[in-house]
């Protein structure tokens, strides 16, 4: 039967497989199956979920003389690059190119493979880039190993230029830990995370020598990029994402010209002032621009910083219409006239404001918008203007928007620098399709519109209740043993932060709960000394249920139960 099926048919069923496990086994079945799938399983060789140590197996593969019997003949003489193609043409797969897990993968092959790396680097500055006018090489790093790393890295992008295939999704995401073992810093002597960019807790020695590590990364991929036939690579680029070590000023200044059909961009940066002249131009030059993610750190107050936020936003009236997904993280937002964009974006399904400072007349710009579309809303630690929030919750003229409520399904509310005052009342008020509802309560009288919520709400299938620490003395937490009884039939998962306290709370919720419980996830604000009792009584009540437990996660401050 499965034999009997179409080539499109197979192709079809392959292109929605994304587990790279799963498209290897299928590969496996038979040569039809092979012939069909082997272009969706190279279709991302750099995916960053395979484990490393099997990932370096593709370098091999896409640079033939990395094979033992290659670099034989280098080392005898025959310094000629040919690139013999095996069974099938992968680099012609490639759509998806990872700039920074290839330069992980290279990292974990050089460390066992050092040897290899000797006999061809002078061959690949002679013939390799013969035609630069100087060696690429002399531009790139001083640093040995890194040159090193840096020239095979070279490699397999201008094999994948070879294979001349159309790169659709680019992501250039340089982590600390890939730059560290070329800073002379050591595990012990290094406590940052691994992901870390404060700049203000590094020696100003240490930021210079990590940038000099970036910089050199990525010259690399800058030089690569510029010329004609590579920029042609590009030009169907739909997904772009730069992370926040990235330095991406020569980056963007070459695809800010050359791409045009991008529908999603991501951009990790601290100073934005560097960037804001390309990345304006990116925006603008957009056709169809669906995704965008703009991130920051929030006390970037650097010469024009405010100027250079608004353009950056400004640029989206451009292309407004067609977002459908806006992130906005780690950004002060000071000038009144930044969130003017709004009023254009009519197909708006998902809008997030993360760990941000808004003015008041920019929150009133969202809520004075038509967004017939919005599905998700997401409101996380944002503050506003001190004086206003002291007398009124700056985010509620949002939900007193009708047509904003219309079609919103998740809505999460969580800022600990704004008290509620009235907010809930307006939820409850004007919004009933809600499948996801998360809120923070910060008095009593909170308490009464979780009520009118939960009674509104019939197709609420997740509820996510929190007490920030600084609020926990204004609630009296005993109103949960009410609201156990109204929670709407279709709730399924439950996460209570700081609002049980006692193992008696714990047991009667559970035993008057007559919705399907797949997770109970319960964070308290204190360490429970009988904590045994809690993790005892929860096994004891999903055997009574016949609940199957699939997953338990238990610490002295967390207490999270997942069911089959």
């Amino acid at each position: 039967m499965v034999s009997k099926l179409a080539n499109e048919t197979l192709q079809q069923i392959f292109s929605y497989i994304e587990d790279a496990n799963v498209l290897y086994s299928i590969i496996q079945v038979n040569h039809n199956w092979c012939e069909n799938g082997i272009k969706f399983l190279w279709s991302n060789p750099f995916r960053d979920d395979i484990d490393i140590i099997n990932h370096t197996k593709i370098l091999p593969v896409l640079i033939p003389f990395l094979r033992k019997d290659k670099l034989l003949d280098i080392k005898n003489g025959n310094n000629t690059m040919v690139y013999h193609i095996g069974l099938f043409d992968y680099p012609r797969f490639i759509t998806h190119l990872d700039y920074g897990s290839c330069f992980r993968i290279v990292l974990k092959y050089f460390e066992t493979n050092k040897d290899d790396f000797e006999c061809f680097m002078d061959f690949i500055d002679k013939q390799y880039f013969e035609k630069s006018e100087i060696s690429i090489l002399q531009i790139m790093s001083d640093d040995l190993e890194l040159r090193k790393i840096l020239v095979i890295t070279l490699i397999i992008l201008t094999v994948i230029s070879h294979g001349t295939p159309k790169i659709s999704w680019l992501k250039i995401d340089i982590k600390y830990n890939d730059i560290k073992r070329f800073l002379d810093v050591t595990d012990e002597d290094s406590e940052e995370d691994e992901d870390t960019d404060d700049d203000e807790r590094i020696e100003v020695s240490e930021i210079k020598r990590r940038y000099r590590i970036i910089i050199n990364i990525e010259s690399s991929f800058s030089c690569f990029l510029n010329t004609d036939d590579v920029k042609a690579l590009f030009v169907n680029l739909k997904y772009l994402e730069l992370g926040k070590l990235t330095i991406k000023l020569s980056i963007l200044e070459i695809l800010s010209t050359s791409c045009t059909q991008l529908k999603t961009i991501k951009i990790e940066e601290r100073y934005f002032q560097l960037i804001r002249e390309p990345l304006v131009t990116l925006i603008k030059n957009q056709n169809h621009l669906e995704n965008l993610r703009i991130s920051g750190i929030a006390n970037s107050l650097k010469l024009d910083y405010e100027a250079t936020i608004f353009e950056i936003f400004s640029s989206l009236e451009l292309v407004a219409r067609s977002l459908k997904k806006i992130k906005i993280r780690g950004i002060l937002v000071t000038n009144d006239e930044t969130f003017k964009f709004f009023d254009k974006c009519r197909n708006l399904e998902n809008l997030s404001l993360d760990t941000t400072y808004v003015t008041f007349k920019n929150l009133e710009r969202i809520s004075l918008a038509e967004l017939p579309k919005l599905c998700t809303l997401k409101l996380f630690d944002i503050c506003s203007d001190e004086d206003d929030v002291k007398k009124s919750n700056p985010i509620q003229a949002i939900f007193q928007n009708k047509k904003i409520s219309l079609n919103l399904r998740e809505l999460i509310l969580l800022n600990e620098s704004i008290e509620n005052h009235n907010l809930l009342g307006s939820i409850g008020e004007n919004y009933k399709n809600l499948s996801f509802f998360s809120t923070q309560i910060t008095a009593d009288s909170d308490i009464p519109y979780i009520f009118t919520i939960l009674n509104n709400s019939p197709k609420l299938e997740e509820l996510r209740l929190v007490i920030p620490l600084p609020y926990i003395s204004n609630v009296n937490t005993g109103f949960i043993t009410e609201l156990v009884k109204v929670l709407p039939d279709r709730i399924n998962a439950i996460n209570f932060f700081n609002l049980i306290c006692c193992l008696d709370e714990y047991r009667y919720f559970l035993e008057n709960c007559m919705v399907n419980l797949k997770y109970f996830h319960v964070d308290f604000s204190v360490d429970i000394n009988n904590y045994d009792e809690f993790v005892e009584f929860a096994k004891i009540w999903s055997k009574k249920k016949g609940k199957e437990i699939k997953n338990f996660l238990e610490s002295r401050r967390k207490l999270y139960v997942t069911w089959e």
